[in-house]
């Protein structure tokens, strides 16, 4: 499903056209964002787990970077640990338990694919 929010075509910018100024939104079939293009922000992505929550994204700078934002969740799907990531590079995933101590940590190379 694909979403273009217009702009007010009655008074662009001088210098620009209409065109200049879409947004088109892109959602998968659960109704998730899934892509932003936008002409003076870039192309985010974004990625969903089972349960619906942002797992995955990244912005134009991101891409550029080689780096995406990840969030993780708790049985409950509450947040419990957030932060950046260089795709490709090895990394440490890092599990938490009670009151933020550290249960398990393990080396992992992180793939991201934004489908």
């Amino acid at each position: 499903m694909q979403f273009q929010r217009h702009p007010n075509y009655a008074n662009p910018p001088s210098g620009s056209s209409p065109s200049d100024w879409v947004t088109t939104y892109d959602y998968d079939s659960r109704g998730l964002l899934t892509e932003r293009v936008s002409t003076d922000s870039g192309t985010s992505l974004y990625s969903y787990d089972s349960a619906g929550n942002l797992r995955f994204s990244q912005d134009a700078n991101q891409a550029g970077s080689n780096v995406a934002s990840y969030t993780g969740y708790d049985f409950a799907n509450r947040p419990t640990v957030e932060g950046v990531t260089d795709i490709g590079a090895t990394t440490f995933a890092i599990n938490y338990a009670k009151a933020s101590l550290i249960k398990k940590a393990s080396e992992c190379r992180h793939s991201l694919v934004f489908l």
